[in-house]
Parts: structure tokens; sequence; C-alpha cells
């Protein structure tokens, strides 16, 4: 395990596949636990985990995929972070900057999957995966 501390950010790096890991971490203090695992199943344990040791603070994951993305909400997950949407996304919006009509958000009713692109809900970075 390393740790990294700067501008008021603590980060601990570590594997959530040690049982003693989560006794090892400061979730009295952390507001948010980050984890960009790959695996969804490691990742609703890591959860479960967390909420075992009496963690109150937020939660952010990674998925993969929409079953995955429904999965970590179901589960209470603040922020489920969706890498391949979003790339998606953000290459619908370079097209549309590059190339207007050839596949920019405006085009074929500006959907993707059934989900809006572009304008105020589109934008990457912004929290579309995430529960209200």
């Amino acid at each position: 395990m390393t740790s990294n501390e700067r501008e008021g950010v603590t980060a601990v790096f570590g594997s959530a596949e040690d049982v003693h890991f989560l006794e090892t971490l400061p979730l009295s203090r952390a507001r948010w636990v980050i984890s960009a695992i790959p695996h969804p199943n490691t990742n609703l344990a890591l959860v479960d985990g967390l909420r075992r040791h009496g963690y109150e603070g937020r939660i952010m994951l990674t998925a993969h995929t929409r079953r995955d993305v429904e999965r970590s909400r179901v589960e209470g997950v603040d922020v489920v972070l969706d890498p391949f949407a979003e790339a998606a996304d953000t290459a619908m919006l370079v097209l549309a900057d590059r190339a207007p009509g050839e596949g920019g958000p405006g085009d074929a009713e500006g959907t993707r999957s059934g989900t809006p692109v572009g304008g105020e809900e589109g934008r990457p970075g912004e929290e579309r995966s995430a529960t209200p």
C-alpha cells in the first residue's frame, strides 16, 4: 500500500482483495472513497466492506457495462463512472466540432443508445451515471 497527500487530499492505494486493507483506511475522516477497479464484483465487495466498517461517506466507482452501472446504483453507489460511454460521448462532441452534420449531437435526434448527448445533460465529465 502507498499513500499520497497533496492539497489536503489523501489518496491511499492498496488491494481491495486484501481483507485487512479497509482496517488501515482513515474511513472516519474520508468524505469519498473512489475505486477505479474494473471488476464489478470486486467493487461491490468493496462497497459491502465499507458499509460493514461503518463508512458513511460517499462512494464513486467505475463500471464498464450498462448492467454494472445499474447494479452499482442499486447498491447505493453515489457516482458511477462509465468511461466507455463517456468516451463515446466525447467522440460525438469532437466529430460535431470538426465535421458538423456528420454524427454530431444534433444529428440522428441527438441520441446515443437512448441517452441524450450534447446540450446540458450530455457533456463529458458530468455525473449522468450518478444517482440523484
